[in-house]
């Protein structure tokens, strides 16, 4: 059964506000920089990686029971690579972490499993997975993946989960689908809900596209005004359907930051205006360096997926030495003072939904905003 993380993560919150600290309430894992993909929108492309870098299985292992240790409640596998790259190391991972009755998320590109491979996952009751799904056909998803056949595996994949989940009459892995919106696939968006339907997916989430970090390289995929405008009527059907299959979309949340990523279609110098767009008040929230770590392959360590020029490292350092560290206590007092940092314009769609949803409880307790001792 799921824990409110949010319940909790309220609590983690009150404490910090409280001079108290808190331990983390999630991790972002990132097994593996390697990817068999090549998606149009995605920010690896502008990246090289060293492979030799990675952190041996063993090394991993260790991590793990150190993620055990230390009392996170929920796990996401995810990254720039795909995380079933190393299908050995990312399911030993997945069986800790079921074994410790942690929450855990999967965010795959769903082509690399498996029916053994799967079997396994379905029966570990693994919790959550999150499928990259860009089209409802193979026309429109492979053009974005850049990899003919992979829409194909992909479907197949999906399939073979609901059907081992009947075989073992369990409803995990839940499965979720991101969408990226780009003017190749949102006319498609209505039959991405029925695809949804039909492989079994309670959730979608549309990704906008601008808060990529390579906004410049991938501005040949960006909506105009007039398919924005397009794009409103689309998700009134989005709508539509999805209470009708009864499936969670953020549609409604899309539609009200549309004005906004409109304007960065402007004249005016991309950096300057995003720059402008994320100047928030002192301590308009983003909860995350007071809740959540990211760990990259190579054992670099972040307080948000996002700030890759705040880093520690785990290589000579434990987890619970990097989260009380000097490093991720001064991103805490600058978010705090400033409402960002340089990095806080890329937040993805997700992150920024679950700082809602935080707000949300500490509203209901009475305890919004918070003020926090120290800073």
């Amino acid at each position: 059964m799921k824990m409110n993380l949010q319940n909790y993560e309220a609590s983690c919150l009150i404490n910090w506000a409280n001079g108290k600290g808190a331990r983390p309430s999630r991790i972002q894992i990132e097994p593996t920089f390697k990817c068999n993909l090549k998606c149009l929108y995605c920010g690896r492309n502008l990246k090289k990686f060293d492979y030799a870098k990675e952190l041996s299985d063993r090394r991993w292992k260790s991590i793990a029971k150190s993620v055990v240790g230390i009392g996170f409640k929920n796990v996401i596998l995810s990254g720039e690579g795909e995380v079933f790259s190393e299908p050995r190391r990312t399911l030993m991972l997945m069986k800790i972490f079921k074994k410790n009755k942690i929450n855990g998320s999967v965010i795959t590109n769903g082509t690399l499993l498996n029916r053994w491979m799967i079997r396994d996952i379905v029966r570990m009751k693994w919790d959550d997975m999150v499928f990259s799904v860009d089209g409802s056909n193979a026309e429109i998803h492979d053009s974005l993946s850049g990899v003919k056949g992979s829409f194909e595996k992909l479907l197949r994949n999906m399939l073979l989960i609901k059907k081992c989940k009947d075989v073992y009459k369990s409803k995990y892995p839940e499965i979720c689908f991101i969408t990226v919106v780009t003017n190749r696939n949102y006319k498609d968006f209505p039959n991405i809900i029925r695809l949804a339907k039909r492989v079994g997916c309670w959730k979608i989430t549309f990704m906008p596209l601008f808060n990529s970090p390579n906004i410049s390289s991938h501005k040949f995929l960006s909506l105009d005004e007039k398919q924005f405008s397009e794009l409103g009527k689309i998700m009134d059907e989005v709508k539509k359907l999805s209470v009708i299959y009864n499936i969670q979309t953020n549609a409604d949340h899309l539609l009200e930051r549309k004005e906004e990523i409109v304007k960065m279609d402007s004249k005016e110098d991309n950096v300057k205006k995003r720059a402008k767009m994320i100047k928030q008040k002192p301590w308009e929230p983003c909860f995350q360096p007071w809740l959540t770590m990211t760990l990259a392959a190579d054992g670099t360590c972040r307080a948000c997926c996002f700030l890759h020029n705040i880093v520690d490292n785990v290589k000579n350092k434990s987890l619970e030495e990097v989260w009380y560290g000097p490093i991720f206590n001064k991103l805490r007092k600058d978010v705090y003072n400033n409402g960002s940092v340089p990095g806080c314009e890329a937040c993805a769609e997700p992150v920024i939904l679950r700082n809602k949803e935080i707000e949300r409880e500490l509203k209901k307790r009475k305890m919004y905003p918070l003020e926090f001792k120290g800073y």
